[in-house]
């Protein structure tokens, strides 16, 4: 009786805590989520993957308790909860090292309980950034992680604490015995709100990338401008990098990228992220990211996608001409308009075998389409830009409104691209995305033919697409999975 009552407990607590989410929760808020382990100390061993995301109840008082109790019994919970999570906090080897910078279990506890009194019960961020770091310090068993624990970017004094105790996480994963936290974490997941356009270091959590068994990163909102500078003796063990709405520079990209030997995926999304006076960052260069990339781990990566947001093709400093590095990719996902630079617009969109005059008429060139970007130059040899190793092409293409604004430009270079298959033995997929954001009518259409969603020129283009034997989908919304699939 006693084994099954065992037994039975065990199972109970796997469906429990083995696919962790706070958020999901409406007791374990705030401090009463320590409470919670303090009370049941075997909890994290059976917790294998966490999200601490909490972007909305960690900001509320635990909802939970609101509505089966008292303000006044609340209150009263306080010193005994306080009295439990002391107690968890005096007990963690972390604590205890970090006491000689000055943050010891008195300056933990000040942290975790801050904005908690006993008439006002609110986690502010600094309680919610320590209550979140304290968490990292507790997961011996899990193996995909969510964070963050909070919207705002750890920042000031408590960066330092926050560096200092992910280093040290690391190295006792590394180092110390086998049931240290985050000691058999794989994948790591790092996602900010894109509403808020909160950007945080690439620095702050470098020292997770790190850990000993992690093989994949995924983040969002991440920028950084310093270098990047690897500062252990050891290599990452990373196979996968996602990083999505991120604004780094190419010399970042380079130092992440320098110490990864095992990497077979890398997917970077650009975002532009503002400086403090509220200016975007002036230009982009596809350009010296894949050349930094080809430089770092062009021999060896086997999935590649670079893309950018929508509606900043402007920004598009120096395009992509040439991938010849990348001398074991397979597949690439990658925006046409990175293609592109600064230049004259390609005077004839339609190849001549498609200029019968039986067939669609050319692409209309607009002011828009000469004052902005465009291909690099009409001799364009796009057979020198794509991997020979390549087996599947996928080019995505976002239409930002209906004045054929690049789609004349667009259309010269996805047939260019699309005439390098011959020399291209493995290519067994090429396919065009086509992202149309043109949600009304033109004026001068008629509204009773006009689809929504996709505009006169992208219907054309879309035409010419199908004469050539293109593969292409020409829809609304239309994105990379892998840069819309995250809950941002």
């Amino acid at each position: 009786m006693v084994g099954y009552s065992l037994i039975a407990g065990h199972t109970d607590a796997k469906k429990k805590y083995g696919n962790f989410t706070i958020a999901a929760t409406d007791r374990l808020v705030g401090p009463y989520w320590l409470d919670q382990i303090a009370q049941d100390p075997t909890a994290p061993l059976y917790m294998h993957t966490m999200d601490l995301r909490d972007e909305f109840t960690f900001w509320s008082v635990a909802r939970g308790y609101r509505h089966r109790t008292t303000w006044k019994e609340i209150r009263g919970l306080k010193d005994v909860m306080m009295n439990r999570v002391s107690g968890l906090v005096e007990q963690s080897p972390y604590v205890a090292q970090l006491a000689s910078m000055g943050a010891d279990s008195e300056f933990w506890m000040k942290r975790i309980f801050a904005g908690f009194s006993g008439e006002v019960h609110y986690a502010g961020p600094e309680s919610i950034l320590y209550i979140g770091l304290f968490s990292l310090t507790l997961l011996p068993n899990v193996t995909n992680l969510t964070l963050p624990w909070t919207s705002p970017p750890m920042s000031g004094d408590n960066i330092e604490v926050a560096r200092r105790l992910l280093h040290m996480i690391q190295h006792e994963a590394r180092f110390g015995p086998g049931d240290r936290s985050l000691g058999k974490l794989k994948r790591l997941n790092l996602y900010y709100s894109s509403r808020r356009r909160v950007y945080d270091s690439l620095l702050s959590f470098m020292a997770l990338l790190a850990l000993p068994k992690l093989e994949e990163f995924h983040a969002s909102n991440l920028a950084e401008t310093l270098n990047v500078r690897w500062p252990y003796p050891y290599r990452f063990n990373l196979r996968t990098v996602h990083l999505t709405s991120c604004c780094l520079t190419s010399h970042v990209v380079s130092g992440l990228l320098a110490n990864m030997p095992n990497l077979a995926t890398f997917k970077y999304s650009h975002a532009f992220s503002r400086s403090p006076s509220g200016d975007d960052h002036e230009h982009w260069d596809p350009a010296s990211i894949i050349d930094a990339v080809e430089k770092q781990v062009g021999n060896q990566l086997r999935h590649l996608a670079i893309t950018i947001e929508p509606g900043r093709v402007n920004k598009i400093g120096h395009g992509v001409t040439s991938m010849r590095g990348f001398t074991r990719l397979e597949t690439l996902e990658i925006d046409v308009m990175l293609f592109v630079a600064a230049g004259r617009v390609v005077s004839s969109p339609v190849p001549p075998e498609s200029s019968d005059p039986t067939k669609s008429q050319a692409l209309p060139e607009s002011g828009d389409d000469v004052r902005s970007r465009s291909i690099r130059d009409a001799n364009l040899e796009a057979e020198n830009i794509l991997p020979k190793s390549l087996q599947r092409l996928d080019l995505y293409f976002n239409h930002e409104n209906d004045r054929g604004r690049h789609v004349a430009a667009v259309d010269t270079l996805i047939s260019r691209l699309a005439s390098c298959r011959p020399v291209l033995p493995d290519l067994s997929h090429f396919m065009v995305h086509i992202r149309s954001n043109h949600d009304n009518p033109p004026s001068d259409s008629d509204s009773s033919e006009w689809e929504p969603g996709i505009s006169p020129n992208l219907e054309l283009l879309c035409l010419h697409l199908v004469e050539r034997g293109i593969e292409h989908r020409c829809e609304p919304g239309a994105m990379p999975p892998w840069r819309s699939g995250s809950r941002l």
